[in-house]
Order: structure tokens, then sequence, then C-alpha cells
């Protein structure tokens, strides 16, 4: 097996394992062997085993040592957070082994000691210690900054814009991003201050706003998971209210909200969601949450959410990560609200649907987003409404294995309608 070949493997194993084994469980390196080294008895060597190392980079590359202060501490948050050494600054912090987790500790562990507001965008796009370095440099702030974030820059045809989905985790569109190179462009749309806009529309025009800026004219690509859909739904109507071509909306898992459920209280109901956060995060990183509805029950709001902030800093033992999960249940909790408000203009383009195959768990369904109608609410917004089933459910379907069958689904969209830029 060459070389090539071999760092092929590699990272598609760290991509699975990332999303098929807790955070703690993830391996930090790979080594590609021929075959397996045995005992004189024929059994495997595992004495041998242990003694192995993968190459971590590229065998023939030596780390190009820190040249200031800012690469020596990059250098060695990566290093405390990877498990990894030596880093060079030229090393890849994902193709170290570097997963949602790990950014997160990393990002926070960088705001803490440079005294901003660098975020997992600025990882995404500067992935090497020389890149992120130079962006601490410049002390970003992040007044101004653009809600687009490049996760993949090369192609030829127009480029498609993807929107942050609930909780607005940067890294689910990676392996999309990747499954649509050299071809696609795709950048995402996100904004580190959700709280700044109170309605769909609102965020919609923010995003209308910088689509046009990076292209000043269609024909336009929007898409997006779960509350990422319907904004990229409303994004595209309003740049077709202005005039602008958009050619192609997909939207994956991405559902109205329903009416109220009238078989659990409202009490109930926001225990059952609190308790909603930790089941994802346990499923998520692999950390046992421990909180259950009866705790809950008789507490406002904002108990509920202290409760579970206690149980997620107990589950991650002062972990960084801990605080950022934080941020990530007000952000959940906000989108929540503005889902609740939003009601769909009409849209006369096409839009596709897509579905996942395999069911969530019933534990990890919200009684009042979860629809059974196979529409998910769009059909009587949109007359040209598309429906396709792909491979995985809500949490998986942009994770390898399943991500390669969505991706090739686009893609064929993208072929049946042909528009190139003008050049």
């Amino acid at each position: 097996m060459t070389q090539r070949r071999d760092a092929r493997l590699s990272a598609h194993l760290a991509a699975v394992a990332d999303q098929g084994l807790p955070a703690r469980a993830v391996p930090q390196d790979y080594l590609v062997l021929p075959e397996l080294p045995t005992t004189r008895d024929g059994r495997v060597d595992r004495a041998l085993l242990r003694t192995l190392r993968g190459p971590g980079r590229d065998r023939d590359r030596e780390a190009v040592a820190p040249r200031d202060t800012t690469e020596l501490i990059v250098a060695q948050v990566w290093t405390d957070v990877l498990g990894v050494r030596p880093i060079g600054i030229d090393d890849n912090f994902f193709a170290l082994g570097g997963h949602s987790l790990v950014a997160m500790r990393a990002i926070s562990r960088l705001q803490r000691q440079f005294n901003c507001d660098i975020g997992l965008a600025d990882l995404l796009n500067n992935p090497t210690v020389a890149e992120l370095a130079a962006v601490l440099r410049k002390g970003r702030e992040g007044k101004g900054r653009s809600p687009v974030v490049t996760l993949q820059p090369e192609g030829t045809e127009p480029p498609y814009f993807v929107v942050h989905p609930s909780g607005g985790n940067l890294l689910v569109y990676r392996f999309l991003a990747e499954k649509l190179a050299p071809d696609v462009p795709v950048h995402m749309l996100e904004t580190p201050d959700l709280g700044r806009f109170t309605t769909v529309e609102e965020l919609a025009a923010h995003y209308a706003a910088a689509v046009r800026a990076t292209c000043a004219h269609g024909p336009y690509r929007l898409g997006g998971l779960s509350f990422g859909g319907l904004v990229a739904y409303e994004t595209a109507r309003q740049l077709t209210e202005a005039g602008e071509q958009v050619e192609l909306v997909t939207m994956f898992e991405s559902s109205l909200a329903g009416a109220p459920p009238t078989d659990i209280s409202e009490q109930d109901l926001l225990a059952y969601r609190t308790v909603h956060f930790a089941h994802v995060f346990e499923l998520i990183f692999g950390r046992e949450i421990a909180l259950t509805e009866d705790e809950l029950r008789g507490l406002d709001a904002d108990r509920q959410n202290e409760m579970l902030y206690e149980r997620i800093d107990e589950a991650f033992q002062g972990d960084t990560a801990a605080q950022i999960l934080r941020g990530t249940v007000e952000h959940v909790q906000q989108v929540r609200e503005m889902i609740r408000h939003y009601r769909p203009g009409p849209y006369a383009g096409p839009v596709w649907l897509y579905i996942g195959l395999e069911p969530m768990p019933p534990h990890l369904n919200d009684p009042e987003f979860y629809r059974s109608d196979r529409s998910l609410g769009w059909d009587v917004h949109v007359p040209h409404l598309r429906i396709f089933d792909t491979p995985g459910n809500h949490l998986s379907l942009l994770n390898p294995p399943h991500v390669s069958t969505l991706a090739e689904q686009v893609r064929g969209l993208m072929r049946a309608t042909p528009t190139r830029k003008e050049r």
C-alpha cells in the first residue's frame, strides 16, 4: 500500500472514529501495516504492537519548530489537548486527530491566553499552527467579522452556502465540503452573536447580505441541516424577492414547529427538554450526565438550566469544554424560539428536503419539533417540494459513512442545474 493510500485510509478511519466513538476513546494516531505481527506460535504479537507508533505527520517531513512566542503557545496548547508531540508550525490540527470536542478545548484555551474572541471558524480556516498564530497576532475582534466561513475554496461551479444548525456547530459540514471538492466551493454562514437577532427573517436578511457580498449575483445555491435549512429557505426567499436567481435549496431534516403537544404538561415538557440536552451531549461526547426528569419537575427554567450546567461540570470535571457546552444550550434555546415563531412565506422555486432513513432514538425527539408528516410541514408553503430519503438520521447523515451518499445526491442536483459562473 502506498504512502498516499495509507494517508487516505488513516484519514477515513479518523473520521469514522470521531463520529462513532466516545470522545475519550477516539485514537490520536493511526498506523497502517501490511499485516499484523505474530509470535512464533502464530498469535498476534500484542507486545510488539504496543511499541509501534503512527506517523502523526508525513514521514518524510520533520516538524518545523515554532519561530516566535505566539506559535510556541499555539503548539503547546495543541500538544496538551491532542496528546501529540512534537508539533510543528505546518502541522494540521485535524490531520493530527483533532475533533469537535478537542477543537473546543483548544479554542477555549487560546481565548483565555490571548484575550481574544477567536472561534472554531478561525481554526477551520487556519488549521496549522502558523496560520492560526497569524490570526492571533492580529488580535481579531468580533465586530465587523464576516459571517462567511470558507470550508472548501476550490471549484469553478457556483458556490454552495450552508447555514449553521442549531447549536452553531461549525464542523458539521466539514465532511460534506470534502466530498464536494474539488468542483464546488463551499461556504458556511454563521454568526458569533446570535443574540442580535430575534427572528429567522432577521437572521436570513443578515446572511443574504453576506452571500451577496461574497458573490454579487447568482445563481445561488443554499442548504442547511435542521434549523440551518429553515434559514437557508428564508435566505433564498429574500434573495429571490431582491431579483436574484436561486437555483438550489437543500434542507436536511429541517422541520417546522408543530402544534404544542397536548399529552404532556408544560412543566413536564420543560423537564423533558432539559434532560434532552443531557442525552444529546452523552451521545456526542461519550460522557454520562446524570440528570432525570423527576429531579427537574417543579423547578423553573432558570433553575433547571443551573442544574443541567452543574451536571455538565461534574461530567467534564472542570474541562473547558463544559463552559462551551453552556453556550451551546443557550444557542439551542434561542433557536427553538425562532423556529416556534417562524411562519414561512411562499417560495415558487424548487426545494429539496432530505429525510434520514434511520429513526432517531425516541428519547432524543422533541415533542414539539418531531413531526410524523413526511414533508415536515413544508408542503403547504412550497408547491415544488421534492423529498428524498438518505442514509442515517438527524445526527449522522452528514457524517461518514452516510455523507458519501448525501454528497452524491447533492452533486446530482447540481449537475441537473448546470449553471456556471460567467467567465
